[in-house]
């Protein structure tokens, strides 16, 4: 049986297609999704390079920077973001799709499968922050669909803050469909299941923290 993928009517009926997954021996439009969902990748974080959206650890030294060096940090920036469109769908297709391949039967193409149908959750989940920020001025770790506000308020610590902000009502629906993929895919019992994905997600909001945290320019100046 041959499965044709179709991302986006994967994502509205995730039961039926998965099912078929689940059941095909041949998947087809691989290679058609992947240059779609890498070519909106790339469209979403040049946007946002060009909006400067999420360059606040920069705004907050504008008052200390010259104008060469405000500039030379935009464009250090903006290279970044289109690097980030790049890294995007290996970060969240490739990489879960070896981390599940790892630990369990499934056929990684399937797995590729699995985790190209969840991918625009991650970029509907940047264009929410994005408009978000560029609305009422919120940074994507203050979004109101996400503990960042929460943690704001228990704690000034940054490395905090990005963490729980990291989290998000988009993770849940992730986790939902990853669930059900792993459900189909494999016998394993479901509190291996549950367990697999939590591991999973505390690594990416870990990575996703950390790449926030961490002030990119300088580290690579110092070197």
């Amino acid at each position: 049986m041959k499965y044709q993928l179709n991302v986006w009517k994967a994502l509205i009926h995730p039961r039926t297609h998965l099912y078929q997954l689940a059941q095909s021996e041949v998947i087809g439009s691989l290679k058609r999704n992947t240059f779609i969902l890498l070519l909106l990748s790339l469209s979403v974080f040049f946007v946002k390079g060009m909006l400067g959206i999420e360059q606040h650890p920069i705004s907050r030294e504008l008052v200390t920077l010259s104008m060469d060096e405000f500039i030379e940090r935009k464009t250090y920036f903006f290279v970044g973001q289109i690097l980030n469109g790049g890294l995007y769908p290996l970060l969240f297709i490739v990489l879960p799709a070896i981390y599940y391949w790892s630990l369990t039967d499934i056929e990684f193409k399937k797995l590729i499968a699995v985790h190209m149908i969840v991918f625009p959750i991650y970029l509907l989940q940047s264009i929410i922050q994005a408009l978000l920020y560029v609305l009422p001025g919120l940074p994507w770790y203050s979004s109101p669909l996400s503990l960042g506000i929460l943690a704001q308020i228990l704690t000034n610590n940054e490395f905090f803050i990005y963490f729980f902000g990291s989290i998000t009502w988009f993770q849940v629906w992730i986790f939902y469909i990853q669930f059900k993929a792993l459900k189909e895919l494999t016998s394993i019992n479901n509190s291996k299941k549950i367990l697999f994905i939590t591991v999973f997600h505390i690594i990416i909001i870990l990575i996703h923290s950390l790449l926030s945290y961490i002030d990119f320019y300088q580290l690579v100046k110092g070197l």
